[in-house]
């Protein structure tokens, strides 16, 4: 009596499988983030310097592969020039392009590499496709500069007070039977002022985002150490912390032993 064999896929192909797959979550995944992030800067965004134009597709090279999906773009009235805040906030150069990631992968891997062939070659091994070129990645390596973090943290910023506007973003995943992580969005400025002497109009002063996707205390602790980089904080400085009540945004009241910080519950 013969017995049926069966072939199974060796541990090797399974992995790979199984990291393809991954791929193609995850790529879903960030793709819904990247847009409720566009829509969250489209509601929170400058009205009166952005207006609003259209919405286009773009489509980045990231680690989970090719990623197509649209943000917003405005003409941005001081300039003339037309933007994407998603592109601005998010540091990346648009549309068909390597996403920061895989950009300093390659850039790491041809400086400690054998060349830029060889990293070419495990960029592609690693994409199961070809994402840059050799000299691309060559172009990119000469392109780079090192920031001085030490110049940065040296000449702190003094400020007469702190404005945070925190909030929590909930990407909805339709198909899937998971919803991804909050994403957490903090935004920093110093204040109002007016557009110029004679305008009734204002506008926030020294505008800046941080993104997250960890915990409320992994936020804050990310989150507080950006600040004390940017600015000259001690416990003399008020902050004012503006949400909508969370648990987790509340905990910011506890992160800076400040003698003046303030919670206000947006509505």
């Amino acid at each position: 009596m013969s017995k049926n064999t069966i072939e199974l896929p060796n541990l090797k192909e399974i992995e790979k499988d199984l990291f393809k797959q991954l791929q193609i979550y995850f790529r879903v995944i960030l793709s819904h983030i990247l847009e409720e992030l566009d829509v969250w800067l489209m509601e929170n965004r400058d009205f009166k310097r952005f207006e609003y134009r259209e919405r286009q597709s773009c489509t980045l090279e990231t680690l989970f592969g090719p990623l197509t999906f649209k943000r917003r773009k405005y003409k941005d009235r001081q300039t003339g020039r037309r933007v994407a805040l998603l592109d601005q906030v998010l540091k990346f150069k648009g549309s068909n392009s390597l996403s920061p990631l895989i950009t300093d992968m390659a850039v790491d891997w041809a400086v400690r590499g054998r060349s830029y062939r060889d990293a070419r070659d495990r960029i592609t091994e690693l994409l199961d496709h070809q994402a840059i070129s050799h000299e691309s990645i060559r172009q990119k390596v000469l392109g780079v500069k090192k920031i001085d973090h030490s110049t940065r943290e040296g000449h702190p910023k003094k400020v007469k007070a702190l404005f945070l506007e925190v909030d929590g973003i909930n990407p909805s995943l339709q198909g899937m039977a998971q919803k991804t992580h909050e994403v957490k969005v903090g935004m920093v400025h110093e204040g109002w002022e007016k557009r110029h002497p004679k305008s009734k109009n204002y506008q926030l002063v020294n505008k800046s985002f941080y993104i997250s996707l960890g915990d409320g205390e992994e936020f804050w602790e990310a989150f507080s150490r950006e600040l004390y980089a940017q600015y000259d904080i001690n416990e003399e400085t008020p902050i004012i912390i503006n949400g909508d009540g969370a648990s987790w945004i509340r905990a910011g009241v506890d992160t800076f032993p400040m003698r003046f910080i303030t919670m206000t519950v947006s509505i």
